[in-house]
């Protein structure tokens, strides 16, 4: 018995799998230059406008502060001589005391100045009046050259006592500073008894002799 053959099925073509194509990747995109920033159009600055002048500024004047006033000094009870007052305590001579012009010893001195200050401004108020009243135009010769000479006299004593109230006035200045009783010239302690007799002095006696040596020479 022949047997048939088997008739042969055709080899069934497999279709190839289709695989998933792998997602392409994209180009990295390239920087992009930074573009060219855009050049602004430089404001062309406006012409400042012309600063007006300004004026100088006034300069202040410096005004110089005001002395203080000078402490009154005390007029004289009527019918008191200063000068009896004077001569009495320079007489009596400042309290004693260990340490050179201690504080009873200025207060001592100070007193005594004042007391100098008033009789000094006194007598400068009498030389004045008296100046004033010289008579003028006197027919005789002998009353004229009375008034000249008196004239003459008054305006020295004038001076004189310009003189001691201006030596007064900066001896109390330098009792207010603490200098009082020293020389000027070389320092030393002039001492109580010349003060004393001399509350106006401002050098000691070995300065004193030398400056007025010094002025004979120069004579």
């Amino acid at each position: 018995m022949i047997k048939k053959k088997a008739a042969k099925r055709p080899a069934s073509k497999k279709k190839p799998v289709k695989r998933a194509a792998a997602p392409k990747r994209k180009p990295a995109r390239k920087a992009k230059p930074a573009a060219a920033k855009r050049k602004q159009p430089v404001k062309k600055a406006k012409p400042a406008a012309a600063k007006k002048r300004s004026k100088p500024a006034s300069k202040k004047k410096v005004v110089p502060p005001k002395p203080k006033p000078k402490p009154a000094v005390p007029a004289p009870p009527p019918g008191v001589n200063l000068q009896d007052i004077i001569d009495g305590m320079v007489k009596e001579g400042p309290p004693s005391a260990s340490v050179y012009m201690s504080v009873g010893q200025k207060k001592w001195f100070r007193k005594l100045l004042e007391t100098m200050l008033v009789e000094i401004r006194s007598e400068a108020e009498r030389t004045n009046q008296e100046l004033l009243m010289q008579e003028k135009g006197l027919a005789d010769e002998l009353d004229r050259a009375h008034s000249e000479y008196r004239f003459v006299v008054d305006l020295r004593e004038n001076e004189r006592i310009n003189n001691l109230q201006g030596k007064i006035n900066h001896s109390l200045r330098l009792l207010e500073s603490g200098e009082y009783g020293v020389c000027e010239d070389c320092g030393v302690q002039i001492g109580i008894r010349r003060m004393a007799a001399r509350p106006v002095a401002t050098k000691c006696i070995d300065c004193k002799g030398f400056q007025e040596d010094l002025e004979k020479n120069t004579l």
